[in-house]
């Protein structure tokens, strides 16, 4: 399940982590669903987001993004 992204220029802190927490314990799901945090980003991810192991898979959209000629 999507539940997160950023399209912000600047890089994110920690704090994204009790965000995406507070998220997915406001959503409504049967018992059996599970939910895996993945963050999609594009303005950077601080070092402490990826050393905090919260997220499954950090992934940088601009790896996407083809610039035209």
């Amino acid at each position: 399940m999507f539940v997160n992204s950023n399209f912000l220029p600047m890089k994110l802190k920690k704090n994204i982590i009790d965000e995406m927490k507070e998220k997915i314990s406001r959503l409504i799901a049967s018992p059996k669903t599970t939910f895996i945090p993945v963050l999609f980003h594009i303005g950077g991810v601080k070092k402490e987001v990826i050393d905090a192991n919260y997220f499954h898979r950090i992934i940088d959209i601009a790896n996407f993004i083809k610039e035209e000629d």
